[in-house]
C-alpha cells in the first residue's frame, strides 16, 4: 500500500533522529517508534522529544502535515 510505505519512510528518516540524540530503538513499524533510554527517569525527556521530533516532516515533503502521540512506560504493553 502507497500510504503504508511512505508512512514508513518517514518512520525511519524520523527513528534516525531519535537514535542520533543517543535513544536506542528498540522496534519500528510502519507508524510506530519505540525507544528504550539507557534509564527510566529519561522516560518523560525521550518522550518529548520523540513526539516533537516525529511532528517534522523530512525535507522532501516539508509541507506534509504530522502530528503525534504516544506514551512512556516500563513496557511495551504498559504504553498501549
Amino acid at each position: 500500500n502507497l500510504t503504508q510505505s511512505i508512512a514508513r519512510d518517514i518512520v525511519a528518516e524520523q527513528a534516525l533522529w531519535i537514535r542520533a540524540a543517543g535513544y536506542h530503538l528498540g522496534t519500528t513499524t510502519h507508524d510506530e517508534v519505540v525507544a528504550v533510554p539507557e534509564r527510566e527517569e529519561q522516560g518523560p525527556e525521550c518522550f518529548n522529544y520523540m513526539v516533537e521530533r516525529m511532528k517534522i516532516p523530512p525535507a522532501w515533503c516539508a509541507d506534509l502535515p504530522l502530528n503525534a502521540a504516544g506514551g512512556f512506560g516500563k513496557s511495551y504493553g504498559a504504553v498501549k
